[in-house]
């Protein structure tokens, strides 16, 4: 997933109450490739932020981050270095909970690249911008073993 996408792809493999709730059993979700996602932003210092999870009750609930166990499946988090729209702290925060608890991570930081040069990338017109779709096969080629 993307952004948003990688949000709730995050989400689905960290926040094991989701695929219980939908009777999805437990380790379904094998591995992750997320670009460009919000994991740790709280406190919710943007309006966006504000406007999306503000009314939640408890906000510890809405942030990826606070759900790693060893559990997690492998993930690759993917940024670029100039990304304005989603820091790249958020996957460098994420990837370092990830490693202390054992879990295998890759956290690929695309220099000179934005929020938008990520997403494009996916795009066959654009497929040159960063190795971003790439670097996501092979993470998972290599974690699955197909």
């Amino acid at each position: 997933g993307h952004s948003a996408g990688s949000y709730n792809a995050a989400m689905l493999a960290l926040d094991g109450h989701y695929l219980r709730d939908a009777g999805v059993p437990a380790g379904t979700i094998k591995a992750a490739a997320l670009l460009s996602g919000p994991y740790d932003f709280y406190p919710f210092t943007e309006q966006r932020s504000r406007d999306a999870l503000g009314a939640w009750p408890r906000p510890a609930e809405t942030q990826p981050i606070n759900f790693v166990t060893l559990a997690a499946p492998p993930m690759l988090l993917a940024t670029g270095s100039v990304d304005d729209i989603v820091m790249p702290r958020n996957s460098k925060a994420l990837a370092a909970k990830l490693a202390a608890a054992g879990v295998p991570v890759e956290l690929k930081i695309y220099p000179g690249k934005s929020h938008i040069d990520l997403a494009k990338s996916l795009s066959r017109p654009f497929r040159g911008t960063t190795p971003a779709l790439a670097d996501s096969a092979a993470f998972l080629h290599r974690v699955l073993g197909n």
